[in-house]
């Protein structure tokens, strides 16, 4: 059971992905919710059987009070999957968790946020701001009409630092912040960061649109102040848009307004075919994560098209012992199950199961006391299927 609302830390957040998070071609489901203790908190399931991961007693990675967002994220550039959860401790303090290996603390983690206990807390987001291959942290708490944006890189220690601030805290005013997000709008070598504000009390202020630079500058021209009149401005956490609307290839900058309006804002940045796009959770890993090259996926190769059909390559090496690699292309996003026979047809093993998005896919088989000699791998998606051998050898 999970709560949704408005609470005295922020919003709560039932949030549920299933992601290949240790790299062996089986899904796991990752899940976070905020309910009755002990119930409240991250939790993996292995995805075939809903039990706890490797066959832990208890699904629970990370416990929380609280729960504000969660997402999937490779925090280090190592091509390793960690958890990011932000949410209040057992002892109510607003607190950021980074996992690796599934259950250990990145280096850095946890950090707690001892100064913003009781306030209004946003979702987070994460972005390269620096192009250094690593994504920062981010996201906006307020208590009442005082305001701050904040940044952690991902060490764990802060961006910058505002003086006389809460940690972490890189940028503040009078008034409510809503959820940040980053894109390259004007098109320059590094992203900007963008983020609506409000007020907590109807009347006391516009809502306003801030864009800065990545060392947390404003840019002239902003904050640009919306035509919702002052009584119909709240503190709304809403995130803006960037997208391509009037496919021009340049980007616009979209967001809900106040008095129910959709507003939009021109920039002359190049769209650069989707890749400088921000929808929050708009990604295929959840992760809320503007990366300046692209979208994450599976494919590695920034140059690489979408295949247009339906393939299955020859594992490498082949011959093998003790692993191999399987790559299979889909056009589409389609259900597949990848399965190891022996050479009499007899089913082996489920290499991978499930669903997976278009694009190219590797995956890692390592022996497991099979015995010496050929074996055929079969691919089965809804159209299609193919069949090819593999030799393993002493």
């Amino acid at each position: 059971r999970s709560s949704d609302g408005f609470l005295s830390g922020g919003k709560t957040s039932p949030f549920v992905t299933s992601v290949d998070i240790n790299n062996d071609g089986f899904y796991e489901v990752l899940s976070s919710y905020s309910a009755p203790p002990p119930y409240s908190g991250v939790s993996l399931f292995e995805g075939r059987t809903g039990l706890p991961f490797l066959e832990e007693t208890d699904a629970v990675v990370i416990l929380e009070r609280e729960v504000f967002s969660t997402a999937i994220a490779d925090i280090g550039n190592d091509e390793q999957l960690e958890i990011i959860s932000f949410g209040k401790d057992i002892f109510g303090v607003p607190t950021l968790w980074v996992k690796t290996e599934m259950t250990t603390d990145y280096p850095g983690w946890p950090v707690a946020i001892e100064d913003i206990y009781g306030w209004f807390i946003s979702p987070f987001t994460l972005a390269d701001l620096n192009l250094d291959g690593e994504p920062e942290i981010m996201f906006t708490a307020f208590w009442y009409d005082i305001a701050h944006l904040f940044i952690f890189n991902s060490d764990g220690t802060p961006y910058k630092q505002l003086l006389n601030a809460p940690l972490g805290a890189v940028y503040s005013v009078n008034g409510t912040f809503g959820i940040p997000v980053a894109a390259n709008v004007y098109g320059d070598d590094s992203p900007e960061i963008i983020f609506r504000s409000g007020h907590i009390l109807p009347g006391s202020g516009p809502e306003q649109l801030h864009v800065v630079d990545n060392q947390l500058n404003p840019i002239p021209g902003w904050p640009s102040k919306t035509p919702a009149s002052f009584n119909q401005v709240f503190s709304k956490q809403y995130a803006p848009l960037v997208d391509d609307l009037d496919s021009d290839g340049l980007v616009e900058v979209i967001l809900m307004s106040d008095n129910s309006d959709i507003l939009v804002w021109d920039f002359d940045a190049s769209y650069e075919n989707g890749k400088n796009k921000v929808r929050y959770l708009g990604d295929n890993l959840n992760t809320n994560y503007f990366n300046p090259h692209g979208i994450a996926t599976d494919i590695d190769d920034d140059n690489y098209t979408l295949p247009q059909s339906f393939s299955l390559s020859q594992n490498y090496p082949n011959p093998f012992n003790p692993s191999t690699t399987i790559e299979f292309e889909l056009p589409k996003k389609d259900e597949i199950q990848l399965t190891l026979f022996n050479i009499l047809g007899q089913k082996v093993l489920n290499l991978a199961d499930g669903v997976f998005n278009a694009g190219l896919h590797k995956v890692k088989f390592e022996n497991e006391n099979l015995a010496l000699g050929i074996y055929l791998y079969r691919l089965q998606s809804t159209d299609n299927s193919a069949t090819k051998k593999m030799v393993l050898l002493k």
